[in-house]
């Protein structure tokens, strides 16, 4: 069975973040970032068929986390020029742990319709929620409890939560066999431009 994927997109990444500091997200520390973000990602997977952001996503010790959007909050390389470019829309406030805030208002050019309607969801939801209520929220999903006790049982710190585990409630299979036909269509697509 193929992989689903999705290609990252920075662009929205930057103005998803941005979306949420400007519209009633008290704190975008990492641990919020990553969980409004999985859960606007896997909302629009499952209605819409495709992600937002296009990030691959892990689980750690706190759950669900965006992998390369972790590795620009961090901005762990601070020559490179994504982490650059990020780090030039937000503010870093300094607390007990750094906080990012928009410097102006997202670019909403970059989002479909969809995009729109699941950010806004999102922020409205749960983005009055604290961190640790974020991450126990996102831990009572089935794919994420399975990943949790996987990450335990093979003694690792991260291991992979793909795309397919996100269809992880009866009323997805139809989407996800959607979603499914679309990445071979894809993959096709890719093998064909060389």
């Amino acid at each position: 069975m193929r992989q689903i994927r999705f290609h990252f997109d920075l662009d929205k990444v930057i103005n998803a973040l941005a979306f949420f500091s400007r519209h009633g997200v008290n704190t975008l520390d990492q641990m919020t970032i990553s969980k409004l973000l999985f859960l606007a990602d896997r909302a629009h997977l499952l209605r819409y068929g495709r992600t937002i952001t296009g990030d691959k996503y892990v689980c750690m010790v706190h759950g669900p986390v965006p992998s390369a959007t972790r590795d620009l909050v961090n901005a762990r390389f601070a020559d490179d020029k994504d982490a650059m470019e990020m780090l030039a829309y937000f503010d870093v406030r300094k607390g007990t742990y750094p906080e990012l805030v928009a410097k102006c208002e997202p670019d909403l050019d970059v989002f479909s319709d969809s995009d729109i309607e699941v950010l806004t969801e999102i922020a409205k939801d749960h983005g009055s929620k604290k961190p640790l209520q974020l991450r126990d929220l996102t831990h009572e999903f089935p794919a994420v409890k399975a990943a949790l006790a996987a990450r335990i049982a093979e003694k690792k710190n991260v291991i992979p939560l793909p795309f397919e585990s996100f269809f992880d409630v009866p009323e997805s299979a139809s989407m996800s066999n959607i979603v499914r036909e679309d990445q071979e269509d894809r993959d096709f697509a890719e093998s064909l431009a060389w």
